[in-house]
């Protein structure tokens, strides 16, 4: 933010050079911006409202037993990479009951695949909503400023 002074009454609000690359695409359309290869693409793990996961989540996945993080060929050739859940041992063989979030399919469970940069769905249009703002509120704004300084002129 630059702010205005009485020698030049423009005020500049900027946005980083690193934040100005992820936002472009909710701006003006496009794909998602990550500094990572591959993205994301959740299949049963909790997202925020953007559709983006958690900052913690793969940390925590990756630091329980039965998760691995790497490149799966399925049976029809295709390799995937993702975040992978190891199947647990059947009950009738461990003889007790399986921990909350075990993975009882008795195959790898596909938990987070990472893709190729998806198209970005929302728009942010926080340019449309400054001029909506300013056209809004200027003229009010602007005389209260102007009766405060005529005010503060009077001798």
């Amino acid at each position: 933010v630059r702010a205005a002074r009485k020698t030049d009454p423009t005020a500049t609000v900027f946005i980083k050079d690193v934040a100005a690359t992820y936002l472009e695409p909710f701006e003006f359309g496009g794909t998602h911006k990550l500094s990572a290869r591959g993205l994301a693409n959740p299949k049963a793990a909790g997202v925020n409202q953007y559709g983006n996961l958690p900052r913690t989540m793969i940390a925590r996945l990756k630091s329980r037993g039965d998760v691995f993080i790497g490149a799966v060929k399925t049976k029809s050739g295709e390799t995937i990479n993702g975040v992978w859940q190891r199947p647990s041992v059947p009950v009738a063989m461990r003889g007790r009951r399986l921990a909350r979030g075990s993975n009882d399919t008795g195959r790898l469970k596909l938990l987070i695949r990472f893709t190729d940069p998806e198209p970005v769905t929302q728009r942010l249009n926080y340019r449309e909503r400054a001029k909506r703002l300013i056209a809004a509120q200027f003229d009010r704004e602007f005389s209260a400023a102007m009766a405060k300084a005529l005010a503060n002129a009077r001798p």
